[in-house]
């Protein structure tokens, strides 16, 4: 049995490629295309931008765990690289939407609310992260204590 590590940047690629390529096999080609007729190319087309965001954003999250050096992590980090991470997935998923169905006015209605949402929510979320990791960052942690 192949066992992947965390502490292996490698490990966390693999993990997510292999991810993609179950979500593209059940999701993509068994529900999207052959129930709800999607073609092939936009489902790989989209399923490979969203792949492609993980692993882009993937070494800024491995650099937000935990370490013996830093055993508390890097929260506000991690915190950061999600809501980036799943504001592109959002931001993605509502443009093809609305590349969908270019001529449908209530499409494209929804779609405008829901990318400016979608943005507001990514940037209040991120200015919240980062606030309060200014607010903590004068106190000491655990380990600066020992």
């Amino acid at each position: 049995m192949l066992r992947l590590r965390h502490d292996r940047l490698s490990h966390c690629f693999a993990g997510s490629l292999l991810g993609w390529g179950a979500m593209f096999l059940i999701g993509g080609l068994l529900v999207s295309h052959l129930w709800l007729k999607v073609p092939i190319a936009k489902i790989a087309t989209f399923m490979g931008i969203c792949c492609a965001m993980q692993l882009a954003v993937t070494p800024w999250l491995f650099s937000a765990r935990a370490t013996p050096q830093i055993p508390e992590g890097r929260p506000f980090r991690a915190r950061a690289a999600v809501v980036v991470l799943f504001s592109g997935w959002s931001l993605l998923f509502f443009y093809y939407l609305r590349r969908g169905s270019p001529e449908d006015l209530d499409t494209r209605r929804f779609t405008a609310i829901a990318l400016v949402g979608t943005i507001v929510l990514a940037a209040a979320l991120l200015a919240i992260n980062f606030s309060r990791s200014r607010r903590t960052s004068g106190q000491p942690t655990k380990a600066a204590e020992r």
